[in-house]
């Protein structure tokens, strides 16, 4: 892995700092502020994004075909300047969410993969079904339950390898509405772990996922599993970069966004 770096205005928003992830090679690589993605956007404040497009070597996009249940773009949302993808959920025949024209499979390696998540939610996760949210919202992954997928569990973030037969982890406290957050998930091909703001990881042993071959990955949506919030920006690996690059990476991160971890 090569040596983080802190930029200036990478993709040109004027006084934002950017952490720059390419000498990481990350399969998925969505960035908020990268707006190429956005084939038919008002990229002015509200837009809708139709698509967003993967930065990282995988590539493909996240669309919505759907035009009212695409998120918007909403602009200097994080630290001062920086955009933000929404997803709301009013009224429930609305709900905002983004499908990958990728398989997870060349995103995600089941034997060792990272993720970081840079989310605001503005819901807390539940299970009573509510106008605005279903039962556990997600922020990545699949649509069914005996896959892959990261989300909302009672004000917690919650990585799950299988909600049918396990393993699934919560972070160690619980996370505030309307708040920036750094989401990591990660195995190492031995432990499952999540944290969030660099705060303390939970962390489970083993990995049990039924397959992910075949399986498209979404953004704010699996089954009636949906999710309200800013999305600023989603990388993954399809390995594990080790401890050292997974601190640059997240302290890169928590400067470009002014989150502090």
């Amino acid at each position: 892995m090569g040596v983080a770096c802190i930029q200036s205005g990478r993709f040109g928003v004027a006084g934002a700092p950017d952490f720059d992830l390419s000498p990481y090679s990350p399969t998925l690589w969505l960035a908020a502020d990268d707006m190429t993605g956005f084939a038919d956007a008002d990229i002015v404040g509200g837009g809708s994004p139709k698509n967003w497009n993967n930065l990282g070597s995988a590539g493909g996009n996240f669309a919505q075909a759907t035009a009212n249940r695409r998120p918007t773009y909403q602009t200097n949302e994080v630290n001062t300047t920086l955009p933000v993808v929404r997803f709301l959920n009013t009224p429930a025949a609305e709900e905002d969410s983004l499908i990958s024209t990728v398989d997870l499979s060349t995103i995600l390696s089941l034997s060792a993969y990272a993720f970081f998540i840079v989310v605001r939610p503005t819901i807390g996760g539940g299970t009573d079904g509510s106008a605005r949210y279903y039962r556990r919202p997600r922020l990545f992954g699949t649509n069914s339950n005996d896959q892959f997928h990261i989300g909302l569990y009672d004000t917690k973030f919650a990585l799950n390898h299988n909600s049918v037969t396990g393993p699934k982890i919560l972070t160690p406290t619980a996370f505030t509405v309307n708040t920036w957050s750094i989401v990591e998930c990660y195995y190492d091909g031995t432990t499952m772990s999540i944290r969030f703001n660099g705060l303390a990881a939970g962390t489970i042993a083993g990995a049990n996922v039924a397959s992910i071959t075949g399986v498209k990955t979404l953004i704010g949506l699996g089954t009636d599993l949906k999710f309200d919030g800013d999305t600023a920006e989603v990388v993954g690996f399809n390995t594990y970069p080790g401890a050292a690059d997974m601190t640059a990476i997240r302290q890169g991160l928590g400067v470009k966004y002014g989150i502090t971890v």
